[in-house]
């Protein structure tokens, strides 16, 4: 294919699933799913289609989420069975179950390196006030259990390892983001995010996270605490304080440039450029859209605006262009590869799609 080529390379279907979960293998030959079945995984050639056998251990309930390692040697289911498995991949055999959750898990992500596993719960059921979710972290190869905490109040909805991996970031539906310590759950630093999160990154240092709220106050939070706009902000781990805050109009998802030089933030077909370290705007391109859906890459350098009925837009960050139309559809879930060469997106329908981005960098 020739420079800049955007193409679709793959159109597999794969069981549908209440919770449509998959993960990818980093080399994109192939992922892992549940299976109508609900309580068990298997994996799909994406060259082929064809389904591999049935991993060889099953939940008690419905799967929730499915993970990798970064080298896709590992996988971890987590269920509503309060369960959690860890898999060698492989060979589809489990290595461990962990059975400390004492409530239903919903979340899971492994550290950057696979050394680490966080697991986190749903809230409690039947529901009570105050509610707790517990996370856990566990041993990534071996599935042993090394820390707990609970700090949040409503479901997790993103977790992420600092670049050091001894601290993770927290952010949940209760309006907060914690840092904890991993090696022993110590809550390091609370960050009112002022509503729930939409988006969080480390900045590529580890210097600062960068942060995205819809401004919506929890039910949890307090009444007529402070302002409850829609909001960017940049905060110091070190001290847990705001450095930048950029009040936005509607909920807009948020990153840093890959160099941690500038923020891009995207809202309703609304991309905008900010300096990462005054918080001065630099360009805005394009007009409002309604109920477009955001993904950014891994580090930032791309991004694809998705609107109902309208094809998805790539856009390089760097750049500040629109380079391709993608034919998305009704997408469930979309991301990028983790070396954001592929784009990918599933829809509950159980139709997984994969774009090549091959030759944007060339």
């Amino acid at each position: 294919r020739g420079l800049g080529d955007v193409y679709k390379r793959q159109a597999l279907r794969i069981p549908a699933n209440p919770a449509p979960t998959v993960a990818v293998a980093p080399d994109g030959t192939s992922l892992l799913t549940p299976l109508r079945r609900k309580d068990t995984i298997a994996k799909f050639d994406l060259t082929t289609g064809e389904q591999g056998a049935p991993f060889n251990d099953e939940h008690g309930w419905q799967i929730m989420k499915v993970v990798l390692t970064a080298d896709g040697t590992r996988a971890a289911t987590v269920s509503l069975d309060k369960t959690v498995k860890l898999w060698d991949v492989s060979n589809g055999k489990a290595i461990s179950t962990m059975t400390d959750h004492t409530e239903r898990v919903r979340y899971g992500v492994f550290s950057p390196s696979g050394k680490y596993l966080l697991t986190s719960t749903n809230e409690q059921w039947p529901y009570t006030r105050p509610a707790s979710v517990t996370a856990r972290i566990w041993n990534g190869e071996t599935g042993e259990a090394l820390s707990d905490f609970t700090v949040h109040k409503d479901n997790i909805q993103i977790a992420l390892f600092g670049p050091n991996e001894q601290v993770v970031f927290t952010g949940g539906k209760d309006s907060n983001g914690f840092l904890s310590e991993v090696s022993t759950g110590k809550q390091i630093h609370k960050l009112p995010l002022g509503g729930s999160l939409v988006s969080a990154m480390f900045h590529p240092d580890g210097s600062k996270i960068l942060t995205s709220s819809t401004g919506h106050p929890s039910s949890f939070e307090e009444r007529g605490q402070g302002d409850k706009s829609p909001k960017v902000v940049v905060w110091n781990p070190e001290i847990g304080k705001q450095i930048i805050n950029i009040p936005q109009p509607v909920p807009a998802t948020a990153a840093f440039s890959p160099d941690g030089t500038q923020i891009v933030t995207a809202c309703r077909g609304v991309i905008t450029w900010w300096d990462a370290t005054t918080g001065e705007k630099l360009e805005t391109k394009r007009e409002p859209l309604i109920r477009t859906e955001v993904v950014f890459s891994r580090t930032g350098r791309y991004l694809v605006v998705m609107q109902p009925g309208e094809p998805a837009e790539l856009w390089d960050t760097e750049k500040r262009k629109r380079i391709r139309d993608l034919a998305v559809g009704a997408a469930f879930r979309s991301f990028f590869a983790a070396d954001e060469r592929t784009f990918y997106s599933f829809d509950r329908a159980g139709v997984f799609r994969a774009w090549s981005l091959k030759g944007l960098r060339n």
